[in-house]
Parts: C-alpha cells; sequence; structure tokens
C-alpha cells in the first residue's frame, strides 16, 4: 500500500521543511516554541495540510467512515428547526448533533462532504497545535502519522473533533485563562463525553515524576487488582451519561504487547532524563510528558481484556505524546551522539508499528502496494 508510505514519509519532508530550525527555541511569552518563518516554509506547511486534510477528507471507507456517511445522510434532519428538538444530555453528544444538522441544512446533505468538512477541522487544529509547540515538527509529524493518532482521526471522528478543540485550553490554562480553558474543554464535552480525561493537565503541569506520577502507578495497580469490580461501576457510571458497553467490551485478550511497548517510551526516557526535564522548568513539556504517562497507564490497564474503551481513552491523550518525545530526546543535550541513537530507534521503532497496524487490517499489505485501502474520491465528489 504505497500511499500510505508516501504519506508518512513526504509529510515527514513538508513538516521538516516548514520550520526553519530542526530544535525550535522556547518562547516564554507564548507556553510554545517558536515556528518557521519565510515563504518556503509557509508553502510547506500549506502543502503539509492539504495533503493530511485531503487523504482523511476524501476516504469513502475505513473504520467507521461508511457508518458516519449513512447516518449524516439518512438521520440527521435537514432543517436548523430540528437543533430545538435535540437531546441535550451530555451523552448524547448534543453539539456534535447540532454540528451535523448545521452542515446538511445549509451546505450539503453529501456524506462525503460532512467526512471532509470534519477532517478539515480536526486535522488543522492538531497540526496547527503541533507546529506552534513542537521542538521537533518533522519528528513531531513522523510520530502523528506512525503512532496512529492522524488514523483515530479516521476512526472516531466526533471523539477526535472534540480532542482538537480541548487541546487549545492546555495553552489558555498556561496563560492563566482558567475560565476560557474549562469553558473549551466544557464545549469538547458536549461532542463527545470521554473527553473529560483533558481536564488531567490542570493537576499534572508543575513537575514530573514526583508524588503525583506515584499515585497514577498506585490507581493502575489498584484497578488492575479489582479490575472486574471497577469495570462494573464504570458501566455504571457510563450508562448514565447515555453510553452503553456491556461486559463483554472488557474481556477478550486485550491489547497488543507491542502497542504498549511504544507507549511506554515516552515514559521511561522522560524518566532518564527528568532531571534535565526538571531544570527547563517548562510547564509545558510536563504537561505533555505526564499526559503521556497517563496514556501508558491506560494502555497497561487496556492489557487486562478493556483493549476498546481504555484503548480509546489513551488516545485522547496521544497528541501530547507527539510532542513530548522529540522534546525528552531534545533533553540529552550533553549526549549528542546519544540523542542521535534514540532518533534512530524511534524512528525505527514507529515505523515497524505503522507497518504492523496495517498489517494488521490488511494481510496482503505487502502483496497489493497499490491498493487504495480508503477508496478515495475526487475532490468534485464532495460538492455533488
Amino acid at each position: 500500500m504505497i500511499y500510505v508510505l508516501f504519506l508518512l514519509f513526504i509529510c515527514t519532508f513538508l513538516a521538516y521543511k516548514s520550520t526553519n530550525k530542526q530544535y525550535a527555541e522556547i518562547n516564554k511569552q507564548d507556553n510554545g516554541f517558536a515556528k518557521g518563518t519565510g515563504s518556503l516554509s509557509t508553502i510547506a506547511f500549506v502543502f503539509l495540510l492539504l495533503i493530511l486534510v485531503c487523504f482523511s477528507g476524501l476516504r469513502t471507507f475505513g473504520n467507521d467512515t461508511t457508518t458516519y456517511i449513512s447516518t449524516f445522510e439518512d438521520r440527521i434532519p435537514n432543517s436548523l428547526s430540528a437543533i430545538k428538538t435535540i437531546d441535550w444530555t451530555i451523552g448524547s453528544n448534543p453539539l456534535f448533533v447540532v454540528y451535523q444538522i448545521i452542515l446538511r441544512s445549509v451546505f450539503s446533505a453529501n456524506g462525503y462532504m460532512f467526512v471532509f468538512v470534519s477532517a478539515l477541522i480536526t486535522i488543522t487544529s492538531m497540526v496547527v497545535f503541533m507546529r506552534k509547540k513542537s521542538y521537533n515538527f518533522g519528528f513531531t509529524i513522523f510520530i502523528f502519522i506512525a503512532f496512529g493518532v492522524y488514523m483515530f482521526t479516521f476512526a472516531a471522528i466526533k471523539q477526535s473533533l472534540a480532542t482538537a478543540i480541548a487541546i487549545w485550553a492546555v495553552p489558555l490554562f498556561l496563560k492563566k485563562k482558567i475560565i476560557r480553558a474549562i469553558l473549551l474543554i466544557l464545549i469538547a464535552l458536549l461532542i463527545h463525553p470521554y473527553v473529560i480525561i483533558l481536564f488531567a493537565f490542570f493537576f499534572l503541569h508543575k513537575n514530573i515524576w514526583d508524588r503525583r506520577a506515584v499515585i497514577i502507578i498506585a490507581i493502575t495497580i489498584i484497578f488492575g487488582f479489582a479490575f472486574t469490580t471497577i469495570v462494573e461501576s464504570a458501566l455504571n457510571l457510563t450508562s448514565l451519561i447515555g453510553e452503553e458497553y456491556s461486559i463483554s467490551s472488557f474481556e477478550g485478550n486485550g491489547i497488543n504487547i507491542f502497542r504498549i511497548l511504544v507507549y511506554w517510551v515516552t515514559p521511561i526516557l522522560s524518566f532518564v532524563y527528568r532531571k534535565e526535564i526538571r531544570e527547563k522548568n517548562d510547564k509545558f513539556l510536563n504537561i505533555c510528558v505526564n499526559l503521556s504517562f497517563v496514556s501508558a497507564c491506560f494502555v497497561i490497564l487496556a492489557l487486562l481484556g478493556a483493549a476498546t474503551p481504555l484503548g480509546r481513552m489513551a488516545n485522547y491523550l496521544d497528541i501530547f505524546t507527539c510532542i513530548a518525545l522529540p522534546a525528552v530526546i531534545h533533553c540529552d543535550f550533553n549526549e549528542a551522539m546519544g540523542k542521535k541513537y534514540l532518533t534512530f530507534f524511534a524512528y525505527a521503532g514507529f515505523f515497524v508499528f505503522y507497518l504492523s497496524y496495517y498489517h494488521k487490517f490488511m494481510p496482503d499489505f505487502f502483496g497489493n502496494l497499490f491498493t487504495d485501502y480508503y477508496n478515495h474520491v475526487s475532490i468534485m465528489e464532495i460538492f455533488r
């Protein structure tokens, strides 16, 4: 499947070209990092966005894409007045329904248009966020695609849309605009309630690998020993917000062990270089590292059998891993050779993970390099 290989490498190249420095300097006033300037970096960034948005937005197949399209075309009302009658309970994802009603009523009932606009909003928000905040944007985009964060936006449109909105609460929080940050997450909650996990950053910005990490590890261990009891309580809680899971959702073989290893790369390296990270005293970096640690704990719990619901909880935090890992490796500033080796092995490991991701869905992946798994349409189809 040459298309997904092309996607990974060309987007990584464009991401490197869209920044002037491999490692940008800290911008203290913005709690972020300097982005590239100049016409070349702007052009590269625009092409990067076009490729990512079009590859996602012009698909007609893959994961729940067909379900989203058929629901939009057959079940969403074609009148703005329908907004008055929707169910506003949090588990009904009311703002996501409002969003679909507006698209269908004002623009088009074409399901392809819905997928494209959703991809445009979600991916643009995420990529701009990463460019603004990443130490090494090229490396971050490579992880974004190879780690499956980009592909998750194919599988879960409303969850990804909620995440794309909620992540901007982090810079608001760091600028001490607390009320705005809370309101933004609350808005995202009305798109999908599980984005509430992002409230964790309010408590995880001061330091890394401190007593909070011990508490998270303790909770993970307790959850592991009391798995069945806690799952039953969780099912009762989710039913209150309109999300229905059966106990069978929490049974089975659990998550792939390779995925667990990939998730734990960032937490382990952050522990090794915790002294250097602490010396930076960068709250945004602390948040990214801590949230990557939380997501790694979720996949450990998913190993017990709850791969779908608990694995999905980790997905809400994956974008912070994309930013954290290049920053953590960069903290090894006293060992240039060690930094190069770590970067090389990170690239290699995530690339193998990327290939295994597609091989899981397409056992004949290497035998059908020119097969378009996502069955893309032309851009004109979204205007029909």
